[in-house]
């Protein structure tokens, strides 16, 4: 009995680990897609007037 416990035991964390390698994968991958939300908001609010308002040299252009 005791060795049909343990390898319950044995399988279930062998379970439990590849889960969380698989979730651990998840969590980078939203971390680069924070990172780089993060960025595009920090370089949005960082534009200068011109930029924001479209300026170039034909002109201004509908930026938004």
């Amino acid at each position: 009995m005791q060795v049909a416990d343990a390898t319950s035991l044995v399988t279930a964390l062998r379970d439990v680990a590849s889960k969380v390698d698989a979730l651990t994968e998840e969590v980078r991958k939203e971390q680069v897609r924070c990172e780089t939300g993060w960025k595009w908001k920090r370089d949005h609010d960082n534009r200068n007037w011109v930029e924001k308002e479209g300026y170039s040299e034909g002109g201004f252009e509908d930026v938004e």
